[in-house]
């Protein structure tokens, strides 16, 4: 199930946040944590079998026809609780788990490709495979790094690797910046060998 929660806050937004005791939001959640991957695959499921979807049809559905009768559905539907009625950012690297690993990733590959692309070349690689794993052994995340957003969210822990020796110089700027803050900075073969030793 793909939900946005990059964009402004909505009602539902904020009545989460006020009923959470403890808010984590997850980049590449369902393919880091197993119980997050199972809850995409089940809503998904839930989409294209149950015929109207509210949550007595939801509840009634897993318990005749599933036989699993501990099922508690809650409804949000085609609502103007999902438009943004506030101007603020739900910033959602406020609430990611840490370690968070990022990939610094600008100024690789060809500047052909759009953004997207090489987004999509590195979440296919071998390197992302290992970082997501790392970062569900560690109960982490993994996100691209975004100096705008990510310098203030930065915590002891937290891993900066960096795909190329300028990504690698600018990084290292920022960890003179932050010398409080004990954060690894990594290129390519110290990050292979973290990742493979764990």
């Amino acid at each position: 199930m793909d939900i946005s929660i990059d964009g402004k806050i909505t009602n539902i937004w904020s009545e989460v946040g006020r009923k959470a005791k403890n808010l984590v939001i997850v980049p590449h959640g369902d393919e880091t944590y197993p119980c997050i991957s199972f809850c995409d695959i089940l809503c998904g499921y839930i989409r294209r079998t149950v015929k109207t979807i509210r949550a007595k049809e939801i509840e009634k559905y897993f318990k005749n026809v599933v036989g699993i009768d501990f099922v508690k559905a809650d409804f949000v539907g085609e609502s103007d609780d999902l438009v943004p009625r506030y101007p603020y950012s739900l910033n959602p690297e406020n609430f990611y788990p840490h370690p968070t690993i990022f990939i610094e990733s600008s100024e690789i590959l060809s500047e052909k490709e759009d953004k997207s692309t090489r987004k999509a070349i590195i979440e296919d690689s071998e390197l992302f495979k290992l970082c997501l794993s790392y970062a569900e052994e560690t109960n982490g995340c993994v996100t691209f790094f975004d100096i705008s957003k990510h310098q203030k969210i930065l915590r002891s822990g937290d891993i900066i690797i960096c795909l190329n020796d300028k990504s690698f110089s600018r990084m290292n700027k920022i960890k003179e910046l932050n010398r409080i803050i004990d954060f690894k900075v990594l290129n390519l073969d110290d990050a292979y060998d973290l990742l493979l030793s764990n």
